[in-house]
């Protein structure tokens, strides 16, 4: 009898531990699966966020592609215009300096030089040619030299003895400057002195003393020495004199 019970209770043990083996393992088969979904879960958030966020950058670049083209083009009208205006304003500033000079006081005139000057250092394309024939004519020339050089041309402008109320008129008048003549003007680049000398000669720093001609006496022959001879000359620099 007792042999018996012993044999029972073996067999409910082993029972038992059956069941608590079953139990751990489906405990642990839960906390597996659990684990799986989380990470699919999560992987599936993570590639929804990254398709997310790539859509978003890709919006975000389109709209920016097309503010940047539409300031593009509004910065393009608006310089146009604002060219365009400087261009009109300072041409008939200079016509009107220009058309008073003879009948206004010594005073008047040195107030209109400074309307004139002014008028000139707005035109981006006058300022151009005036840094092409300066480097055409002058470019192995000091800074000094070379804003000499530029200072002829605006004194042109503000001279009666000249039909020309800008630099472009002054320079292409039809046998004034030998680099019109031949071309050189086109195809030459200013240097960085020549940018600077330019510079000095705009914001009203005269080298040249009020000349209206410049020649260089190794270089000229004949009648036209004999006639720059014949002139006043205002000052000696470089290769150049300088005359009016």
């Amino acid at each position: 009898m007792l042999s018996r019970n012993i044999k029972d209770t073996r067999k409910k043990t082993r029972k038992d531990i059956l069941i608590i083996q079953r139990r751990i393992i489906l405990v642990l088969l839960t906390l597996l699966t659990i684990l799986i979904f989380t990470f699919l879960t999560k992987t599936v958030l993570d590639i929804s966020k990254q398709n997310r966020a790539k859509n978003i950058i890709a919006s975000a670049q389109n709209e920016a592609s097309q503010i940047l083209y539409e300031a593009e083009n509004n910065a393009s009208i608006v310089t146009y215009i604002a060219t365009r205006d400087a261009n009109q304003k300072s041409d008939d500033i200079i016509k009107i300096a220009k058309a008073n000079a003879e009948i206004i006081t010594e005073t008047a005139k040195v107030e209109a030089d400074k309307i004139i000057d002014e008028a000139i250092n707005v035109k981006i394309d006058e300022v151009e040619t005036l840094l092409a024939i300066t480097e055409a004519e002058a470019g192995n020339q000091s800074v000094k030299g070379k804003a000499a050089v530029a200072a002829t041309i605006k004194n042109r402008i503000k001279s009666n003895k000249f039909k020309a109320d800008t630099i472009k008129e002054v320079v292409y008048s039809t046998g004034q400057f030998d680099p019109v003549s031949n071309g050189k003007i086109e195809s030459v680049t200013p240097s960085a002195s020549t940018v600077e000398a330019v510079r000095i000669c705009l914001e009203g720093r005269d080298y040249s003393n009020g000349a209206l001609y410049f020649y260089n006496p190794t270089v000229s022959r004949g009648s036209n020495a004999r006639w720059f001879n014949s002139l006043q000359t205002t000052t000696i620099i470089g290769d150049h004199v300088f005359k009016k």
